[in-house]
């Protein structure tokens, strides 16, 4: 036995002297059963240390076990989530069409972020609150609409969004959201999306009414699509455009009674939540559907 050092023999010092710099304090924790701090104080006294690119392996395996850990702590408490609340429902419509999600490189957290003009977003911004505390910003634009700028630091909902699809809205349908809604909240999931993508157009003079979503080149509309089904809009028609580098897409629907029908489900309850003036736009429609008809 070694006097100098306790609970450890000639024999595992040796060994523990071939073994450190390789493999690290611990591999050799673990194979000589000792403490890692114990092991540390030999290193540093027989003036041992592990080699560069061993330290960044253990560095990196530390830390993808540390993510890991992280993320399983984020997972288990997303499931405690519930949509269970108009609001939340239209909070996340409308962060589906006018939301991201803005993460640190190599991170696993994730945090939702809108920006939008500051008097709509006055007009939502108790909504959102339903979801947690929001940190927001006033910025400046170029054609003098001052912006809103809002960030939820909330690596539970950050997580919840990105495992459903928030993260590639883009590209992806919103049907993994839309499964955990109850059916009677839906429609102010459609309402949020609406009032951050739709559009309700009408020209009076010439009689002309549209409504239509907005999205990438890619967007997967197949769940806008289910719904039109479902209440009866049969006439809408799909675009793709590339121009100028400019590349999208957009559903339309272009006839009043098909229009009214997509209105009167998202406002069919609860007119509090959501843009006023899109609300408006559709009732300006649906009075002049009625003087025509």
């Amino acid at each position: 036995m070694n006097r100098k050092y306790k609970n450890i023999t000639e024999s595992q010092i040796t060994w523990f002297c071939e073994n450190y710099p390789n493999n690290g304090a611990r591999f050799c924790s673990e194979q000589l059963n000792l403490p890692i701090p114990y092991l540390h104080r030999i290193a540093m006294e027989k003036s041992l240390n592990v080699d560069k690119k061993t330290n960044s392996l253990i560095t990196s395996q530390a830390m993808r076990k540390f993510s890991i850990g992280k993320e399983e702590k984020y997972f288990k408490s997303a499931l405690d989530i519930s949509i269970n609340s108009p609001e939340i429902a239209y909070t996340l419509g409308f962060l589906w069409g006018d939301g991201y999600l803005s993460h640190r490189k190599n991170s696993l957290c994730y945090y939702p972020v809108v920006g939008i003009v500051k008097e709509d977003f006055l007009d939502i911004f108790d909504s959102f609150k339903h979801i947690g505390s929001w940190k927001t910003y006033s910025v400046s634009v170029k054609n003098g609409r001052e912006q809103v700028r809002a960030y939820l630091h909330n690596n539970k909902w950050g997580y919840f969004l990105r495992k459903n699809d928030y993260i590639n809205k883009s590209s992806a349908s919103p049907y993994k959201i839309l499964s955990l809604i109850p059916d009677a909240l839906k429609k102010y999931w459609w309402r949020g999306y609406s009032d951050a993508d739709g559009c309700f157009y009408i020209h009076v003079s010439r009689k002309i009414v549209q409504f239509c979503f907005c999205g990438s080149y890619d967007q997967d509309w197949s769940e806008t699509k289910n719904l039109f089904n479902k209440l009866g809009i049969e006439k809408y028609s799909i675009k793709l455009s590339n121009k100028n580098n400019q590349k999208g897409s957009i559903i339309r629907v272009s006839n009043y009674r098909d229009i009214k029908k997509f209105g009167d489900f998202i406002y069919s309850n609860r007119i509090d939540i959501g843009l006023k003036r899109k609300m408006e736009k559709f009732s300006q429609i649906n009075i002049l559907s009625a003087s025509i008809a």
